[in-house]
């Protein structure tokens, strides 16, 4: 990023806007505190979208859909329980929980509890 002072820029602006279109960001400074900063918008048939359209830049649009194509590709998506019992993880990440240390015998309980409530809504 190049930094002018604005003097300066008004000096040579035409310089600097070939430099911003050349993809430089130039950060026009008045007594060294930046006011303005300068970036390329595109090119020029295809230009971001002013803030108060409404719209979404091309590349927002672009990640959507593609995100939509993967997970159409993915089909639906389902959460399954556990089918190992907590006691096989081992104890050293049972200590990293937070407040009192559990131990496994009563994490499995209270998840088979979970799981049987669970059961009986379905």
């Amino acid at each position: 990023m190049k930094r002018v002072d604005v003097a300066e820029f008004e000096s040579h602006a035409g310089r600097y806007l070939a430099e911003v279109r050349g993809g430089e960001t130039v950060l026009v400074c008045a007594g060294g505190e930046p006011v303005a900063r300068l970036d390329a918008c595109g090119a020029p048939n295809d230009p971001e979208p002013d803030g108060d359209t409404g719209e979404q830049p091309q590349w927002a649009r672009d990640m959507l859909a593609l995100s939509k194509e993967l997970l159409a590709e993915a089909g639906p998506l389902a959460i399954r329980p556990s089918t190992r019992p907590l006691s096989d993880i081992p104890e050293v990440f049972l200590k990293k929980l937070p407040g009192p240390p559990l131990s496994a015998g009563l994490i499995d309980r209270i998840l088979s509890e979970e799981r049987a409530d669970r059961d009986l809504l379905s």
